[in-house]
């Protein structure tokens, strides 16, 4: 608590104010009852905090400590945007790999130190730059926001196997390894039953051929196929 009113307290070191921390795998062969002595003594390390509870967990209660050590007409406002703070991290979480948040925060946390950290904008800062150099996007979760996203995200949804050309008109027996989807749409009909050919091509070629046999004026319905 010392380090943190005069400002030096490094933010690698939070699991330090948390009474459930315990160094992981690597850090030490000591029995546990010298690990809890000597806890206090050792710097913490990023890959101490393996998810975002047990880094946010021990930064509420550095939160705390340092708003009751600001001048009392701040606190306030430095709780506000310290919880604004906390809530943008549980969001980036959300879109972005554990680990380049992290390295985020502690980049972000350390900038703080440096510029006056009961500075309440200080907090509610959304560094751009900081964030395009540290922050990873998860690999299911990267969106394109290029000119060409509605074509790539067509392209997603086409089968993996080829499409089944007896199923287009119907004739196709199962069981068949190929992907029964209309060829026109990628919808789940066949392609004789497929109307947006239809709908969006003005030629005579986006009509079925079996619709386009010609049938002489007063020919009777036993004529017809």
């Amino acid at each position: 608590m010392v380090d943190i009113l005069h400002n030096d307290f490094k933010p690698e070191n939070v699991g330090k104010i948390h009474t459930s921390f315990r160094p992981i795998g690597g850090r030490s062969e000591r029995s546990d009852t010298q690990n809890s002595a000597n806890s206090a003594e050792q710097d913490r390390r990023p890959s101490d905090y393996y998810d975002i509870l047990s880094l946010l967990q021990p930064f509420e209660v550095y939160c705390q400590i340092l708003v009751h050590f600001t001048a009392p007409g701040i606190q306030l406002p430095l709780q506000a945007a310290l919880a604004d703070y906390r809530d943008r991290l549980y969001e980036l979480n959300r879109s972005h790999t554990w680990y380049s948040l992290r390295n985020y925060h502690f980049t972000f946390h350390t900038k703080r130190r440096a510029l006056g950290i009961s500075d309440p904008e200080g907090w509610r800062e959304h560094d751009n730059t900081l964030q395009q150099l540290t922050l990873i996007k998860r690999p299911n979760e990267r969106h394109n926001t290029s000119p060409s996203s509605d074509s790539t995200s067509r392209d997603n949804k086409r089968p993996r196997y080829p499409v089944c050309y007896k199923y287009q008109d119907g004739t196709c027996v199962p069981p068949c390894k190929f992907t029964h989807l209309c060829k026109v749409c990628n919808g789940s009909h066949p392609a004789s039953r497929c109307t947006a050919g239809m709908n969006t091509a003005s030629s005579a070629n986006a009509v079925p051929l079996r619709d386009r046999i010609y049938f002489p004026p007063g020919a009777s319905g036993r004529d017809r196929p």
